[in-house]
């Protein structure tokens, strides 16, 4: 997607079906948002999917989701961007044809990259240009993961439209803005930070999909 604006993902008024890519480590709040992103579209009367994926019994699964009344599909034990490619592929074409949502939303396991995921998705047929990749870093983590996980950690979120810094609540200001420090020298995209607990910058990160 274009890097002109200073919000990146536009929303899914224009044509074709918009695509939203979580990335993010396990427990970094991908579920709090797609939730929020899925609530936030169907309110405004759009159609809306859900594709998950978690390795093992980790993580929410489409059952989950679709006792919450969402159109949830899940492809489980393996990652989308590896080994579930074939699968992938065979899920979002099912999607595109079988439900023909506005609005997509993916949530890959924590150990993905969303380019790659992207990547598949755009040899469906979608338009590249209708895809957001959504990183999402946990302060209270961010460090250990940069001493532990740099090279993947980084690498996860390279290719992201939007940066969520999440989990800030509680966190001193000083930690929190060295994070945002870090994203802002090594990535030129907005960083916005956020509190899937206490909804702090959720209605800024709703904006930024408009």
């Amino acid at each position: 997607m274009g890097r002109a604006n200073p919000y990146l993902i536009r929303g899914p008024d224009g044509p074709g079906m918009i695509v939203y890519i979580l990335g993010g480590f396990l427990g970094s709040g991908k579920t709090t948002f797609l939730k929020t992103l899925t609530k936030h579209y169907l309110d405004s009367g759009k159609k809306v999917a859900i594709l998950v994926n978690e390795m093992g019994d980790i993580g929410v699964d489409g059952s989950t989701l679709r006792s919450e009344g969402f159109k949830a599909v899940e492809l489980p034990d393996g990652c989308i961007c590896c080994t579930l490619t074939q699968s992938l592929f065979e899920a979002v074409a099912g999607i595109k044809e079988e439900i023909d949502p506005d609005v997509f939303i993916v949530e890959p396991t924590g150990l993905a990259l969303p380019q790659k995921v992207r990547d598949t998705i755009v040899s469906t047929g979608t338009d590249a240009e209708n895809i957001g990749i959504i990183g999402i870093v946990d302060v209270p983590r961010f460090d250990l993961f940069m001493e532990r996980k740099k090279g993947f950690f980084l690498e996860q979120i390279s290719e992201s439209d939007l940066i969520l810094v999440n989990k800030a609540d509680g966190q001193p200001a000083e930690k929190v803005e060295g994070v945002l420090a870090v994203l802002k020298d090594l990535y030129d995209v907005p960083a916005l930070v956020v509190s899937g607990k206490t909804l702090e910058g959720v209605d800024r990160f709703l904006e930024a999909l408009r």
